[in-house]
């Protein structure tokens, strides 16, 4: 007999768990609608974006990367205006690849055609976003390196908004943000150049998997930046050795 109601108080308590389970994820389903989400994506983009932020669609589900909240955002891009940078068309040698990304009106940064995230629930609550892994399809990247340290990708903000100002208050906050493992998939193709160093370089894949914590990295661009720079430099000076070698045995053959 004890060992029945036992049973049935263990039924009892699973039941209330899963049922205030279900509730709250009715409840997040409920308010993390399309409008609410279009309005927090606006306030990252103010805050942390120097330009342009559009996208076709945005939504959440809760039971498509369940016990994962699912985060998929369509045809989305990263503009700004044409006229920030082109001071420098025509102060570098010619290359194609110095147009790619580039407009009338505007420019782009970055873009891709679907993005699917799946965010840890506990992590999110404890006020970080926590994705174990992501999907990126179609994704098209023009970094742009121009004279006296400038870039393109300066326009993404990654610093916190300045709390010495009066409006930082009310300030939005990027939470920490933490990436397991991205698939670029659907041919991604990176374009970088840099016009002092005269490097242009193209990535054209099928398909791109990085793995492991990719936080240190999101939070920390300069050095990002640096071991970018680094790695081209390296092989500009290769570049440079290799053109005093032809430019020595042509000296000697005279």
């Amino acid at each position: 007999m004890l060992k029945n109601r036992s049973i049935k108080l263990i039924i009892i308590l699973l039941s209330v768990i899963i049922g205030l389970w279900l509730l709250i994820l009715v409840a997040l389903q409920v308010l993390l609608k399309t409008s609410v989400l279009d309005k927090i994506i606006g306030k990252v983009a103010t805050e942390f974006v120097d330009g342009d932020v559009h996208y076709s669609k945005v939504k959440v589900n809760v039971v498509k990367s369940f016990p994962n909240l699912n985060v998929a955002i369509d045809s989305l891009s990263v503009t700004y205006p044409h006229d920030r940078w082109s001071c420098w068309d025509g102060s570098s040698v010619p290359s194609p690849m110095l147009s790619a990304g580039r407009g009338v009106s505007c420019d782009t940064l970055a873009a891709f055609e679907t993005l699917s995230a799946s965010i840890d629930y506990i992590a999110l609550l404890r006020g970080k976003i926590h994705s174990r892994g992501a999907k990126i399809s179609g994704l098209k990247f023009y970094a742009h390196k121009y004279g006296d340290g400038q870039a393109n990708w300066s326009m993404i903000r990654t610093s916190a908004p300045d709390t010495t100002k009066e409006e930082a208050p009310t300030s939005f906050r990027l939470p920490p943000i933490s990436i397991g493992r991205i698939v670029l998939n659907h041919h991604p193709r990176i374009v970088y150049t840099a016009q002092e160093d005269t490097v242009f370089l193209t990535l054209n894949m099928n398909r791109l998997v990085l793995h492991g914590d990719l936080e240190k990295y999101l939070s920390d661009r300069e050095l990002l930046t640096h071991r970018m720079d680094s790695l081209y430099n390296v092989r500009n000076s290769d570049q440079s050795e290799q053109r005093q070698q032809r430019t020595s045995r042509k000296a000697n053959d005279l």
